[in-house]
């Protein structure tokens, strides 16, 4: 078979996984539908919808996505959103190398400079396509590291899996 073939199938392959994995993570969005719903009630926030699939946004972040939100439920530990948005970057092969930024408020700027990520123009966290790096900063806290997260079909993952977005302002969304 000639390369061109053998990456389509890979490429392919790699898409069915990224879906069946999303899939089977779906139940274990329960545990925050009733939280979310309490925020909605409350006019904190609304519900959120199935995310837009964008064929222009990489195969490897909408498996970066799935492992993110997987991982996530896999343990306890918060304040490392940014480590697990990177783990989940280089095992689904998005990146080339772990990204060396210590700070989430820092993601945009190393995503677009060293591995060719772009800058999208969206405002609202909900618009944005499964797979796409959300940063945030949280101006206005003494010594704030920022928060990043990844887009997933039924809301947000990095350190904790979400339906709702991050309280801090969005400073930009990215994707390859």
């Amino acid at each position: 078979m000639p390369p061109s073939v053998l990456m389509d199938d890979m490429n392919h392959l790699r898409c069915v996984v990224v879906i069946f994995l999303l899939c089977l993570s779906a139940p274990l969005f329960a545990q925050n539908n009733r939280m979310a719903s309490a925020q909605a009630a409350n006019g904190m926030g609304y519900y959120a919808s199935e995310a837009p699939l964008d064929p222009s946004v990489s195969a490897d972040l909408r498996l970066a996505a799935a492992y993110c939100q997987l991982r996530a439920f896999s343990t306890g530990e918060q304040k490392i959103c940014w480590r697990r948005v990177k783990e989940a970057l280089v095992k689904a092969g998005a990146v080339s190398s772990y990204p060396a930024t210590r700070y989430a408020y820092q993601a945009g700027n190393e995503l677009v400079t060293r591995y060719g990520f772009r800058k999208i123009d969206i405002r609202n966290p909900y618009d944005a396509p499964v797979g796409a790096i959300l940063v945030y900063k949280d101006d206005g806290e003494v010594g704030g590291f920022g928060h990043a997260e990844i887009r997933t079909l039924h809301g947000f993952a990095s350190d904790r899996v979400s339906r709702g977005y991050c309280k801090y302002k969005l400073t930009g969304v990215y994707i390859k």
